[in-house]
């Protein structure tokens, strides 16, 4: 499935690339637009899961990851690359972002968009309640979704679970609208060498820094504050949700011919 040449998301990443880094690119295949492009690195090697952008369609190191890491997670249902549950009846999927390459893959062409099981795409905003639409996007607040219980059979997020005020109930909801043995794909910034911490307590109704904010840049919000810092006990904190985790690093390989640079991506399967 190619998705076509991004020229407009080229312009952007060439107009704030660090030339200096733009030398270290490297040729290889997509497994998000599912095609041989090259992969342009733009910043030095320590934010490089954020980086190595796809010429093609604009992917970087993490998302292509995530899409391997499902192709592995649903290979019994015949799941090649993410642009295969465009077309699928048999799968419910969500995925909390509806810009970026995956969702770009995810969205149903004209004929599948009638499909009544096509992918749900949905944003969050701090003004708009769960449910309600905006500019065309269903926006839904992941600790509280307007979901029903058991809807899907597979939910997807890339770097959110850091930016919830309450990442434990967002486990909670998450494990509510999948379905029985259905699996919860998601990355966030991971620090195995040290437990999880809280980097905001919540005080009466509101969240209270601990310290200096740490803040990463979304599209539709602009600088969001980081509540959270995941570690090695991440998965036991999905284990009190009733996941089973499973942590996938990026091997050599991957590395060398999706360009997915320390990338970790996380299966939790509802019990």
């Amino acid at each position: 499935m190619a998705l076509g040449f991004d020229a407009v998301r080229l312009r952007t990443v060439l107009r704030f690339a660090n030339p200096r880094y733009l030398w270290n690119g490297r040729a290889g295949f997509c497994p998000i637009c599912n095609g041989r492009t090259f992969f342009l690195v733009t910043c030095p090697p320590e934010l490089l899961r954020n980086d190595a952008f796809c010429v093609r369609c604009g992917s970087v190191a993490r998302q292509r990851h995530v899409a391997l890491t499902i192709a592995v997670a649903l290979r019994a249902l015949a799941i090649r690359t993410v642009g295969d549950l465009a077309g699928r009846e048999d799968i419910d999927v969500w995925h909390t972002s509806a810009s970026g390459a995956i969702a770009k893959a995810l969205r149903p062409r004209r004929a599948e968009a009638l499909r009544r099981h096509a992918p749900v795409l949905t944003e969050y905003l701090d003004d708009v309640p769960s449910g309600d639409t905006r500019d065309g996007v269903l926006c839904q607040d992941i600790q509280a979704t307007t979901f029903d219980a058991g809807r899907f059979d597979l939910v997807i997020t890339e770097d959110v679970l850091e930016h919830v005020p309450d990442f434990r109930q967002a486990f909670r909801e998450i494990r509510r609208v999948l379905k029985a043995g259905g699996c919860h794909v998601f990355t966030v910034p991971y620090y195995p060498g040290e437990p999880t911490r809280a980097l905001f307590e919540r005080r009466g109704d509101a969240y209270v820094p601990l310290g200096d904010v740490e803040y990463h840049d979304d599209a539709l919000r602009g600088l969001i504050a980081t509540h959270t810092r995941f570690g090695a006990d991440l998965a036991d904190l999905a284990a009190d949700a009733g996941f089973d985790l499973l942590i996938t690093d990026a091997s050599a390989a991957d590395v060398a011919r999706y360009a997915t640079f320390n990338c970790t991506t996380f299966v939790a399967t509802r019990r």
